[in-house]
């Protein structure tokens, strides 16, 4: 932890998103990267943070608490870097929104970055519905609905649900407060050597093409798969619902209504046509 003047200078990267749009499979790089290692898919960001250990031996997960009591816990992580120095590699799904209370969500102490990763919300549909237990109907209602309320896993309280895609995207990409590299699922997938090494040189890890190519080995969908299988996975939304369930990019065309297709396209096509998902 350094100071810059009477402020902390962070060494916090955001790896944010909308839910089930690739953060945990960023995130699993960029340990791989790291680590030159396959990843400990329930200790990611974990490796040299002392925030994260602490959070664990305390049994806590900032997923489990109220927004206010979450966002207490975040700002204490800014201050604690890695061990080794480096970036600590952060999850967030909260958009770069000002909160009711006046103080801003997306107040950074100076140096804080970020990944953003995006994925065709069609595709986003089917994977959030799944993962929460909603219909296709409700998924996309949801992710057409401002800082919208969804049950939590503790049925004794509410998680806020991220809002509206459209809304999430362009908050984080139109902002000027912190450097942002976007990151696209689908680049992910089909151009996997270009863009990991783009992240690797964005993150300051080892970007050698033979590291590359090792961590996307080792971040393959089936080996992530097999690890939750294995292992379990603590960001699970329920014990009855695997996390790592299909990983496609053009899934959504088989399983998404035509309907539904259409309501996504006519409420998020201006964002959509920004990132070439509709032409």
């Amino acid at each position: 932890m350094n100071v810059v003047g009477d402020q902390v200078d962070s060494r916090t990267m955001w790896c944010a998103s909308y839910p089930k749009s690739g953060n945990t499979w960023v995130r699993t790089l960029a340990f791989a990267l790291r680590t030159a290692g396959p990843p400990d898919i329930n200790r990611l960001g974990a490796d040299g943070d002392p925030f994260a250990d602490v959070m664990r031996g305390l049994g806590l997960s900032t997923s489990d608490m109220n927004e206010t009591t979450a966002l207490a816990f975040t700002r204490l992580g800014w201050a604690l870097g890695r061990d080794d120095g480096g970036s600590t590699l952060r999850k967030t799904h909260t958009p770069w929104l000002p909160e009711a209370d006046g103080y801003p969500q997306c107040w950074q102490p100076p140096h804080a970055r970020a990944v953003y990763i995006v994925r065709d919300p069609r595709a986003v549909a089917v994977s959030w519905a799944h993962h929460v237990g909603l219909s296709h109907s409700d998924a996309v209602n949801s992710m057409a609905t401002p800082r919208s309320k969804v049950p939590s896993v503790d049925s004794h309280d509410v998680q806020h649900h991220p809002g509206d895609w459209s809304i999430h995207v362009t908050s984080w990409l139109d902002q000027s407060d912190i450097p942002v590299l976007m990151l696209r699922y689908e680049d992910l997938m089909y151009q996997p050597i270009s863009t990991v090494t783009r992240l690797a040189r964005w993150l300051g890890l080892p970007d050698q093409p033979g590291r590359v190519e090792s961590a996307i080995d080792a971040c393959a969908f089936e080996k992530l798969a097999a690890a939750e299988i294995a292992h379990g996975f603590t960001e699970a939304a329920s014990p009855d619902r695997v996390f790592f369930r299909r990983g496609s990019v053009e899934s959504w065309r088989e399983e998404l209504a035509p309907d539904l297709v259409a309501k996504i396209e006519a409420h998020h096509g201006d964002v959509m046509r920004r990132l070439a998902y509709l032409s």
